[in-house]
């Protein structure tokens, strides 16, 4: 069964436009890689300052007692009730 000339033509059309998107999406995915390095490297360069140590206080919490065992850490639920 031989191929005519219109699905040849529609056969290269579509071919040419399955290439023509690829580079594009080539050309694309380079443009983004290269901007984002350059904007990687100009981040590092900007970004000098020394930041400060971060201090952690402890806090104790009293002994719970035994009725108050099932509640973190040792609060009493009564006491943030509002009755009216």
């Amino acid at each position: 069964m031989k191929l005519n000339k219109n699905s040849l033509k529609r056969l290269r059309d579509r071919l040419l436009k399955v290439v023509a998107v690829g580079v594009m999406l080539v050309v694309l995915c380079e443009i983004s890689f290269y901007l984002g390095g350059r904007y990687c490297s100009v981040k590092y360069e900007v970004a000098t300052e020394e930041s400060t140590s971060v201090q952690v206080k402890f806090v104790a919490f009293p002994q719970c007692s035994a009725d108050l065992q099932d509640y973190t850490p040792c609060t009493d639920p009564k006491v943030y009730c509002v009755t009216r």
